[in-house]
């Protein structure tokens, strides 16, 4: 509810530092979706390889590719067709 409610930009500074330790944390992973949700995250460096091959990161590239940006969504690709 808080990020649904604008306190995505209250807590973005704290994410920012640790989002590939929460994105591979069950709890910190769907945090990271609902700010995914409200369009954060399309400034992180992510790294899709080590997201995608952990049971929680996974769900982030996922929710990166249904609600990111578009050159987010090409970086992804890219670092797929690279694996």
């Amino acid at each position: 509810k808080i990020v649904q409610q604008g306190g995505c930009a209250a807590v973005a500074p704290f994410v920012e530092a640790d989002a590939l330790t929460l994105a591979k944390d069950q709890y910190g992973c769907r945090v990271l979706q609902r700010m995914i949700e409200v369009g954060w995250g399309n400034d992180v460096s992510w790294d899709v390889k080590g997201c995608l091959d952990h049971q929680f990161g996974n769900y982030i590239i996922q929710h990166l590719l249904s609600y990111g940006r578009p050159d987010v969504k090409d970086f992804i690709f890219s670092a797929v067709a690279e694996l």
